[in-house]
Order: structure tokens, then C-alpha cells, then sequence
């Protein structure tokens, strides 16, 4: 008698009867119907029809369905009915999104593909065409030279100004940049050439002329940075020029 009194009860389920285990454990086929069909009618914005779908199911199977999706067994039959729709609806929103991400990664496959398959086809046309090839490498290597400044070389009639250049503290002959700083013309040369850039070593404006002293500077500058030919003043005017005529101006 004491060891029936001490043994405890066999649990059994409160939907199926069936002992052994507890309804948020059921196994019910049932239930699995239930919620299947509940995936089934919804589409994103149908709510009301799985408030009405669960209308007409018995209550108890409605109270297994909460349980296995870990909803209070003891709460009201319309918070189970809520919290399977809300259970429901976010798990459609979960398929979503993970649809559109693989949908969005199958699209950047494709691309990728595509353009695999558009440089095959270019490659392939090079190969047959050699003349075209051989443009393409001449093309390639005018695109990856450094592109030079364009600077217009000012040849100015003033004696060669010499003093310290701020670069190398050396006394030279300067060549003095359009916003009015002097470098001696090697020193200038080697800052133009270092890169890409054309600003000033000192305050960093964008060189667009140089006022030389000598023709050898101003045809230095010509051939290295500018396609244009120098050009020279003369007593305030243009070399070489004549005198312009009433109501004509020069384009410098």
C-alpha cells in the first residue's frame, strides 16, 4: 500500500488521451493538419480567414495547435487563436524575406555569369581579330600612362631673377608659378614629374602657367606639359605679333 500511495500518476496528454506524454508534446496528426492548412490559406494579408478557419475547429484541437507552438495552455481560447496567427504570419514574413535574399544572390549569380560570358565572347573576338587585339594593347597602355598637366609656358623678357628656391635652399635662376611663387626650374621639373598632380609646392594651387626667363625653360615646359606653343611678351605685348587692329583682341 505505501508504494502505490508513493507512485506517481502515469501522465496523459489532455488532447489525445493518450498517456505517456503531455499535449505541448502531442504528436496528433491532427494538429499537423491544422497548421498546415492554416500556411496554406494564408497569402500576406488574409488574416481574417485564419480567425475564421479556426472558428470552426474544436476548441481542444485549437488548444493542442497552441501548445506545440509553445503558446500558455491556460490562457483564452481567443489569445491561443491570436498567438497561432501571430505565429503564423511570422513565419510567412521569415519565408519572405529568405526568398527575396536567395532571389537577390541568384540575380548577382546571373550577372556574374553574364559578364563571364561577355568577356569569353570579347576575348574570343580578339583572338580571331589580331588587328583589333593589337589596338586594344596599344589602347591599354596610352590609358595606363600617367597623365601629365597641362601647363602654358609664359616667356617673359626680365632679366633671370636669382635667389634661394624653397625646395632645394639653393641659389638659381627662378621660374615663377601663376599664383606668384618661384622655384628654380629643375626643383619645379622634379615636383611636376613626381605625379599627377600640378599645384603649387607652397600653397597648393593648381600651376596653369610657369613665367620663364630663357626659351630653353619655355621650351622645356612646352614639350613636357603643354601641347601648345609658348608664349613670349615683349614690353607688355606679344613677339612676333603685329600691332592689333581697332577693336581686335588677341585669344591668349
Amino acid at each position: 500500500m505505501a508504494e502505490n500511495r508513493n507512485q506517481r500518476p502515469q501522465q496523459c496528454c489532455s488532447y489525445c488521451r493518450t498517456p505517456g506524454h503531455r499535449i505541448t508534446h502531442c504528436g496528433s496528426q491532427n494538429i499537423t493538419i491544422l497548421i498546415n492548412s492554416l500556411r496554406a490559406i494564408f497569402t500576406g494579408n488574409n488574416i481574417q480567414e485564419l480567425y475564421d478557419h479556426l472558428d470552426i475547429q474544436d476548441p481542444s484541437l485549437v488548444t493542442a495547435a497552441a501548445a506545440r507552438i509553445y503558446i500558455r495552455v491556460r490562457s483564452t481560447i481567443e489569445q491561443k487563436k491570436f498567438g497561432i496567427v501571430t505565429f503564423i504570419m511570422n513565419e510567412y514574413n521569415r519565408n519572405q524575406d529568405y526568398n527575396n535574399v536567395n532571389q537577390a544572390e541568384q540575380n548577382e549569380i546571373q550577372n556574374m555569369q553574364n559578364e563571364v560570358e561577355q568577356e569569353d565572347a570579347y576575348i574570343n573576338m580578339l583572338r580571331q581579330d589580331r588587328a583589333l587585339l593589337t589596338f586594344v594593347i596599344q589602347l591599354i597602355d596610352v590609358l595606363s600612362e600617367p597623365r601629365r598637366p597641362t601647363i602654358r609656358p609664359i616667356l617673359t623678357q626680365t632679366a633671370p631673377e636669382v635667389s634661394m628656391c624653397p625646395i632645394c635652399y639653393e641659389d638659381k635662376e627662378q621660374i615663377t608659378t601663376n599664383c606668384g611663387h618661384q622655384f628654380c626650374a629643375p626643383c619645379m621639373y622634379q615636383h611636376l614629374d613626381s605625379g599627377n598632380h600640378a599645384h603649387c609646392p607652397m600653397c597648393r594651387t593648381n600651376i596653369t602657367e610657369l613665367h620663364v626667363c630663357k626659351e630653353q625653360d619655355a621650351t622645356t615646359v612646352q614639350e613636357k606639359y603643354s601641347g601648345t606653343q609658348y608664349i613670349a611678351y615683349e614690353n607688355g605685348r606679344l613677339r612676333n605679333m603685329p600691332p592689333r587692329a581697332e577693336g581686335h583682341h588677341y585669344r591668349v
